[in-house]
């Protein structure tokens, strides 16, 4: 009858939705265990799986995060060599209380449920549901854990889609807290995104209201912290795509004066941007950082700031050897430093085969009213060497000269440059006074500020600047070993 068949239905479905879930268990286990087997080896940072506990309808384990022994080496050497280099100087106890704090490790705890029905708040059917959280038993995370009186410092709930893709929300929990020096009060931070496993795609946006830490004389306050982020992994530390991180408003007001003094800064964040080509074995990296406005005190009065640095046509393979050498070395002493250059060079040479550039664009500010503006290029080009000189770069880095090539221009309100002037020049006066002297700080001043004024109109006069408006202006070329300015050919010394 059909209610036999309805019945055996049942069951059958039944008997299935018992005896998935420890398969699915089974087969998202191997998918994390495989994670990190295969995840790519960080100088700096190590993440392993400690513990992985598989129910038959729940697991749990724990991933411990921790900065590799080397890593940490490097920084105890610099430390030590800091010291025997000043000894007036000694590494202080916070330093090596830091230093030991940062040996520890910080351990995630979580738990899955095993699909295909995944129950919670929001139920759904997919591989698994998993649950973070970071809640130490001892340490230094767990005295702040314990001082800010919250659960957990941070979590990450998530579920596993059959076809790898993982769609999670986290982040930090509200928390005020105070101890003898310092108290903070926080809104707490909230993640949500998107991970493909099989893309090695992540897909992250982040949000906070504020965060307020007062200390002794000083009080710090940031609002409006957003993050937004669209990246793909690429290799063992590049991921390409873009990453933007807002500050709407930052403010700094110190007590210890007087008179209280503060400076703020809003719309400020910056910007990160990684293209590789279609082949995946050349990169072009930029980062621009942007400040809104910023003001404090009677001197800065600061629009429209912007700092662009633009790097193109790197060798994948070499910037990541150089970025894990970088990372990774000693350069705690003269001959160590000696050693880590020698060691570099060749990784350099590599990448110069490729005609990397660099450009610094934009960079501009507007200063009480007055605008700055500059840009700069310079590409190394690689057909301008035969192998011979390739061959001789490690040991004779100057060689390289001959392959660069750079173009600038710059356009600056003419009281800003004499200030400019007038300060390096004032400087260099100071340094190169005779013991004996006999000038005060005013006499130096008025002497810089005269030599700038001098130095300025030498160089209008020259054709090197132009004036117009109370603005100066120049650019530059230099190409096969000529300095052009403004057309002014500029001798550079040697054969």
């Amino acid at each position: 009858s059909m209610l036999k068949w309805l019945l055996a239905f049942i069951v059958v479905v039944g008997l299935i939705a018992a005896g998935l879930p420890p398969v699915l268990g089974m087969v998202y286990e191997q998918q994390v265990t495989a994670q990190f087997e295969n995840a790519p080896r960080n100088p700096v940072l190590e993440i392993r799986l400690a513990d992985y506990q598989r129910g038959l309808y729940e697991s749990s384990g724990t991933v411990v995060f921790s900065l590799t022994d080397e890593y940490l080496d490097n920084l105890e050497a610099q430390l030590v060599a800091q010291e025997q280099a000043d000894p007036q100087t000694p590494v202080t106890a916070e330093a090596m209380d830091l230093l030991g704090f940062l040996s520890g490790d910080v351990t995630l705890s979580f738990d899955v449920q095993h699909g295909p029905i995944l129950t919670g708040e929001d139920p759904a059917t997919g591989l698994a549901a998993f649950r973070t959280t970071l809640s130490p038993d001892d340490g230094r995370f767990a005295e702040f854990q314990a001082l800010a009186d919250v659960p957990f410092l941070f979590w990450l709930d998530g579920t596993v889609a059959f076809d790898g893709l993982t769609d999670f929300t986290g982040g930090m929990p509200a928390m005020t807290g105070a101890d003898s020096d310092v108290s903070f009060d926080f809104s707490g931070l909230d993640l949500a995104g998107q991970y493909d496993v099989g893309q090695r795609a992540l897909q992250m946006d982040g949000a906070s209201q504020s965060l307020l830490v007062e200390g002794p004389g000083v009080l710090m306050e940031f609002n409006e912290l957003t993050l937004a982020s669209s990246t793909t992994l690429l290799d063992e530390f590049i991921w390409t795509g873009d990453s933007r991180l807002g500050l709407g408003e930052f403010a700094l007001t110190s007590k210890a004066a007087a008179e209280p003094v503060s400076f703020v800064a809003r719309d400020a964040g910056f910007l990160v941007s990684a293209d590789a080509n279609e082949a995946g074995d050349r990169l072009d990296l930029a980062l621009e950082y942007f400040v809104g406005s910023a003001s404090g005190g009677p001197d800065v009065d600061l629009t429209d700031m912007a700092l662009g640095i633009r790097l193109s046509n790197l060798d994948v393979g070499g910037y990541t050897q150089l970025v894990g050498k970088v990372q990774s070395m000693d350069t705690s002493t003269p001959a160590a430093n000696e050693t880590a250059m020698q060691e570099l060079m060749p990784i350099i040479t590599e990448m110069l085969r490729a005609s990397p550039g660099i450009e610094l664009s934009p960079v501009r500010f507007i200063s009480q009213g007055e605008s700055f503006a500059a840009d700069l290029q310079v590409k190394f080009n690689a057909e301008d060497l035969d192998e011979a000189a390739f061959d001789q770069l490690a040991q004779n880095p100057a060689l390289a000269i001959a392959a660069v090539s750079a173009d600038g221009k710059m356009q600056a309100p003419e009281t800003l440059m004499k200030q400019w002037v007038a300060n390096s020049m004032r400087t260099n006066l100071k340094q190169n006074l005779p013991p004996d002297s006999n000038l005060s700080d005013e006499q130096v001043a008025q002497a810089a500020e005269a030599q700038a004024a001098m130095t300025i109109e030498t160089m209008v006069a020259q054709g090197m600047i132009e004036r117009s408006d109370a603005q100066l202006r120049s650019d530059f070329i230099y190409a096969d070993g000529l300095l052009t300015v403004r057309g002014n050919v500029i001798p550079l010394g040697g054969p």
